[in-house]
């Protein structure tokens, strides 16, 4: 989380980011950039994360395996994941 808030926290006040949200506010920034530190489930974060530790594919070089350990990724679950799941028949929850 802590890694998560710093990079977020880095993105939102990059100067040419900066630059783009004169006309705009920073409300749509925040928003799209949560700080996993707060109560915000971070689901784009842990998404994001999914796709960058996926492992050598041809488009990602598996760089990112060594920051983060496959083991502590989690996917996080919102009522569409929920849904899917239930569909697949991998949970008889509803």
């Amino acid at each position: 989380r802590d890694a998560l808030s710093r990079f977020a926290h880095e993105l939102r006040t990059a100067p040419p980011v900066m630059s783009l949200l004169r006309e705009r506010g920073p409300r749509g920034l925040a928003y799209l950039l949560t700080d996993p530190s707060t109560a915000s489930a971070a689901t784009r974060w842990h998404l994001y994360l999914r796709w960058m530790v996926r492992g050598p594919d041809g488009v990602d070089l598996g760089a990112w395996h060594r920051l983060v350990p496959k083991a502590a990724l989690l996917v996080p679950l919102d009522t569409h994941i929920a849904r899917i799941a239930h569909h697949l028949q991998l949970t008889d929850r509803t």
